[in-house]
């Protein structure tokens, strides 16, 4: 069973997923789970939590799960577990995620394949390869043994194809947020599918780790949450370019 808490130690276990919350009551029925990469923790998250529950006065959880190590299906459904006790709120409207890197990858399995938008309105990534990480090739070579993840993010893998393959659930969206100077995973190979339910935006002069802190990110992500499920009918899936 899950284990949430609120902690002050960035280092938790990986067999179960644990989490840290930011906020108030108010808003506790909508709540925003935060998702980390690939050797990361939900430390990393932390200004984008705080940023998110100034703005948006709403629950925010920091998720820890696998680093890396398991199958990323293995931590999707990690955080489905997360994702159902909250959902046991009594006032439970909807949730939301916003995830970093290959955390976008296990967020995006989670609402096409486990959750089809029973609990899930919108999944917002960050520098996430849906279309292969160039580098993870090179990283198969040197941890593949120790890494189901590395193999998942090698461009084609049998994962990603299984993501391109699966619609959006009705209802639900999902964004690709980019950075311009990202080089681990470059504009290109973090582009979702040009359909009704995928929106790309592309942030000029953010690294892949400047997604998590950068004033620039940090406020299109809370614009992104703000988005409702009637207005995403209405817009087209494109592409924006977005001053810094």
């Amino acid at each position: 069973m899950p284990t949430i808490q609120q902690t002050h130690s960035p280092l938790e276990s990986q067999d179960a997923p644990r989490c840290r919350t930011s906020g108030s009551r108010h808003g506790a029925h909508r709540p925003i789970l935060l998702v980390h990469g690939f050797a990361s923790s939900a430390a990393m998250l932390a200004p984008l939590a705080r940023h998110l529950s100034r703005t948006l006065r709403r629950r925010v959880i920091r998720v820890q799960l696998s680093a890396g190590r398991d199958d990323l299906r293995r931590s999707a459904a990690a955080l489905q577990r997360v994702l159902s006790l909250h959902a046991a709120h009594p006032d439970f409207e909807h949730a939301d995620i916003v995830a970093h890197s290959m955390g976008g990858l296990t967020a995006t399995y989670l609402l096409k394949k486990l959750d089809r938008g029973r609990h899930v309105r919108s999944v917002v990534t960050l520098g996430t390869p849906h279309r292969g990480a160039p580098l993870a090739g090179l990283g198969v070579l040197l941890l593949g043994a120790l890494s189901r993840a590395l193999w998942q993010m090698v461009p084609g893998s049998g994962l990603l194809r299984e993501l391109r393959q699966l619609d959006a659930p009705r209802g639900s969206r999902i964004v690709s947020i980019a950075g311009t100077s990202d080089w681990l995973v470059p504009n290109r190979f973090s582009r979702l599918d040009a359909t009704p339910a995928h929106r790309n935006l592309s942030l000029p002069g953010l690294s892949h780790c400047a997604l998590l802190v950068a004033r620039a990110a940090l406020d299109r992500v809370a614009e992104e949450l703000a988005w409702r499920p009637a207005a995403c009918r209405l817009a087209k899936a494109d592409s924006l370019e977005l001053a810094a």
